[in-house]
């Protein structure tokens, strides 16, 4: 088989639940979805990173040096 398969499991990342509905979109066109359950909002595949601690207190280093 070529190429690879992707398998997106559309699910709650706070509850768990199936349960939901699309809520627009973000600025780069990604879908927003709404949980009905507990109206958490989310992107599924989101690729936006996130800064760890250790690299904020690195951050907070460098900008005290300059």
């Amino acid at each position: 088989m070529k190429g690879s398969l992707k398998i997106i499991l559309d699910f709650c990342p706070k509850c768990g639940s199936n349960s939901l509905r699309k809520n627009g979109t973000i600025n780069n066109n990604k879908a927003k979805n709404e949980c009905k359950n507990c109206g958490h909002q989310f992107v599924i595949n989101n690729t936006k990173k996130t800064v760890t601690q250790s690299q904020k207190d690195l951050i907070d280093k460098l900008q005290l040096a300059s």
